[in-house]
């Protein structure tokens, strides 16, 4: 049954408290994303800078020296142009840092920003839910350890959330029972042949001669007929046998049979660690954050288990 809201004499009141937690969260990493924007436009500025720095300096080389190797050694114009290829070589240098920095930043940017969205339409999609008190989501991991330290507890997290895709897929692929199989292959050939048998009885529905069911049959009213619905019509045990053979030789030993209701509770298990181990790393980036420390979010993170107070 779903919980009614709380009743108030000021039910705009109920509604900004139930919703304050989560906006806060929101608001939270929109500052984060604002910051991380400046922060990326702040060093891409410098790399600007500094590759026009340069930019000229080459430029200058090349239009005051066009000929080095005519240059003297052991002259005041080799000395210089030396120095010169040298101070080049030390923007060069800054440039790249510059531009490494600033492309690590432009993807946390954008990274913080995907989230931000994420986490507002996931906002916005549950708002009632949240009012009515009916969100479920999984149970909080245990508290963390006073002494624990926050970069290497959140580094072995994110290797096991890495671990899950994995585990999801492999359980995608493990076969259905044969009992399973079997009944889903007789429902699918029971329905190709009465989708047949319907479509030749609208065709011959007006027959009155051999030649207007001759030509029902050459013409059918709905396209041409499915040479699988007219196998499924006429010998559906022949086409059930097979089909259920084959598709048990194509699943092979490698991988155990699982039943629908048992890959539902597996899928289901997976995606709850997953969020456990999601709502894990939050806590420790939270933990870390409180500490001075700045470690950035996974632009895919949860928005449930990021915005949970």
């Amino acid at each position: 049954m779903i919980a009614q809201p709380v009743c108030s004499d000021d039910p705009c009141a109920v509604e900004a408290d139930k919703l304050a937690p989560w906006q806060a969260r929101l608001e939270d990493l929109r500052t984060f994303a604002e910051e991380d924007r400046s922060a990326s436009n702040a060093f891409g500025n410098a790399h600007i800078v500094v590759h026009h720095e340069c930019t000229e300096l080459e430029n200058t080389i090349r239009n005051k020296w066009p000929n080095p190797q005519n240059i003297g050694e052991e002259t005041p114009q080799w000395t210089l142009y030396q120095r010169s290829k040298s101070q080049l070589e030390g923007l060069a240098q800054r440039r790249a840092i510059a531009y490494s920095r600033y492309t690590r930043s432009s993807e946390r940017s954008h990274a913080s920003r995907r989230l931000v969205a994420e986490c507002e339409s996931w906002l916005q999609s549950r708002h009632t839910e949240i009012l009515c008190e009916t969100l479920a989501l999984p149970s909080d991991p245990e508290p963390l350890a006073e002494s624990i330290n926050p970069r290497e507890a959140l580094n072995a997290v994110r290797a096991e959330i890495a671990l899950i895709p994995g585990k999801l897929s492999e359980l995608a692929k493990r076969p259905a029972t044969v009992d399973e199989l079997k009944k889903a292959i007789s429902q699918e050939v029971d329905f190709k042949g009465a989708v047949y048998a319907e479509s030749c009885a609208r065709s011959l529905g007006c027959s009155r001669t051999r030649d207007d069911v001759d030509l029902a049959l050459a013409i059918p009213a709905h396209g041409d007929y499915d040479l699988r619905g007219i196998l499924c019509f006429f010998m559906p045990e022949a086409v059930k046998e097979k089909l259920l053979s084959a598709a048990v030789a194509h699943c092979g030993s490698e991988r155990k049979p699982i039943s629908a209701a048992g890959f539902a509770e597996a899928r289901e298990k997976l995606y709850a660690d997953l969020w456990r181990l999601e709502r894990s790393e939050e806590l420790l980036i939270r933990v870390a954050a409180m500490a001075g420390e700045d470690i950035p979010r996974r632009a895919d993170a949860d928005p449930s288990a990021v915005l949970a107070p």
